[in-house]
């Protein structure tokens, strides 16, 4: 558990999401945990002695990892998109895409890698955004939309990754990539966006 931001904590990859990074948001209406770290002794207790979690945004249904446990520590809610709800038991919130938590981290569904795919926008000193596995990043420092890994509609993920020009974006946090950051997003997205408008994308598939 590493302080990487002012607001948020970057735990190490878990095997139990594939190789996944999860994340943690600090706020004075709770904190946030993005995906699942693994579960042992001395995470919980350093997450404890920082006040534990009110809300897991688990970013789809490969990340669920062992966010059961945490919510059972800490009394979280799990909050997943109603489509990916089916692989969280019991989840606590099953959003639709526009909705916020905590007053400041808007939920904004992104389907595509799986039917429930969503990314969490905080609005902190700084505008981050939590991509899941629905956008990657690259060794140079790139953005690179995920059409390929386990991917089950690549067009339906070129069609979220395109609306995300909407948005006001300054750092990009990803489950995958070979970073696990990428600052000046607003940047990256947009020359992301101008690599994919040449790229041939096989169409959806019915998820």
């Amino acid at each position: 558990m590493k302080r990487i931001f002012p607001h948020i904590f970057a735990f190490d990859q878990a095997d139990s999401t594939y190789g996944g990074r999860s994340y943690l948001i600090t706020h004075p209406e709770g904190k946030i945990m993005i995906d699942s770290p693994e579960f042992s002794d001395n995470l919980v207790e350093r997450i404890k002695e920082d006040g534990g979690i009110r809300w897991i945004f688990i970013t789809h249904s490969d990340d669920v990892g062992e966010a059961i446990n945490f919510r059972a520590k800490f009394g979280s809610q799990i909050c997943i998109h109603k489509k990916d709800s089916w692989s969280v038991k019991d989840a606590d919130m099953k959003f639709n895409g526009g909705e916020e938590l905590a007053g400041h981290a808007q939920l904004i569904h992104t389907p595509g890698h799986t039917l429930g795919s969503s990314m969490l926008l905080a609005k902190l000193d700084q505008h981050y955004l939590f991509t899941g596995d629905t956008i990657l990043t690259t060794a140079g420092g790139g953005l690179m939309a995920n059409t390929r890994m386990y991917t089950k509609s690549p067009s339906d993920v070129m069609k979220s990754v395109r609306k995300l020009s909407q948005f006001k974006v300054d750092v990009i946090l990803p489950a995958h990539g070979a970073r696990s950051f990428v600052v000046e997003a607003t940047e990256a997205l947009k020359i992301m966006l101008e690599k994919m408008s040449g790229e041939q994308i096989e169409p959806s598939k019915d998820l």
